[in-house]
């Protein structure tokens, strides 16, 4: 009996902590959906791609400063970006602000297994088709 007491006592104690916890977590956020936080990674002259090292696991969303790239347009730079964005990566830019954001389909990714560092290699490898692209279709 005194078992059975204690097990039901705990399960009460553990539905109000879980409560309480899920109550705190929703007021922080007024209880509106937040905004995924946008990872900072590079993107050099060369179009290299380079997420952050000290990440383990990937980011849904990377911001990527593109100051040092001349898009002559908008239009230029939404084309490219759209030239870039397969079903587990989306690139979409900001010509105003001289960005692009990076999001990645985490799903997807994980359905191929992929690792940070498979990902990171992939980046590299477009690099060069990124270089071409912007070369010869930055009109």
């Amino acid at each position: 009996m005194k078992i059975n007491v204690l097990i039901t006592t705990s399960l009460v104690i553990l539905t109000t902590l879980m409560s309480s916890f899920r109550l705190q977590a929703q007021d922080a956020t007024n209880g509106k959906p937040q905004p995924p936080v946008k990872v900072m990674a590079t993107i050099s002259d060369d179009f290299v791609i380079q997420l952050p090292d000290d990440q383990e696991m990937l980011s849904g969303e990377y911001l990527l400063d593109i100051k040092h790239i001349s898009f002559k347009s908008k239009e230029s730079l939404d084309r490219f970006c759209s030239a870039f964005s397969v079903d587990y990566q989306q690139l979409k830019g900001d010509f105003n602000r001289n960005e692009i954001t990076l999001k990645f389909n985490l799903a997807s990714i994980s359905k191929r297994n992929l690792t940070v560092k498979h990902v990171g290699v992939h980046l590299q490898d477009l690099a060069g088709r990124m270089k071409y692209y912007f070369q010869n279709y930055n009109n």
